[in-house]
């Protein structure tokens, strides 16, 4: 397992943990700011790591490959980074959703009842 697969795994398990938290009582929309600020940033942090792999991709070479399935090589790995060129995409859409979603949470406050 490469370094950058172990980092993956640990990342992964993270989100585990914080997926087994939301089995408990939701957050109100001002304790929801600080997730959704740690989401952004996830989801920004994402498409630089699928990029790299979609070069990956695209400095294979298929001749040092074969394909389990009996077909040529180059178009599991053509296929492979075109599904990661669309996963880029689509964090990069989900990054723009997640940061105005921070942005609007970040507007707004409790009313706290004075004693």
């Amino acid at each position: 397992m490469t370094d950058l697969a172990r980092h993956l795994a640990g990342a992964s398990a993270s989100v585990a943990l914080a997926n087994h938290a939301t089995h408990g009582p939701p957050l109100t929309v001002t304790d929801a700011y600080d997730v959704v600020g740690a989401l952004d940033e996830l989801l920004r942090r994402l498409p630089q790591l699928v990029g790299f792999l979609v070069r990956s991709t695209q400095r294979a070479d298929p001749a040092e490959h074969f394909d389990d399935r009996g077909r040529e090589p180059a178009g599991a790995i053509a296929e492979a980074g075109h599904a990661l060129a669309r996963v880029v995409a689509d964090l990069d859409a989900a990054g723009a959703h997640a940061t105005t979603a921070h942005n609007h949470l970040g507007h707004l406050g409790r009313h706290v009842t004075e004693d």
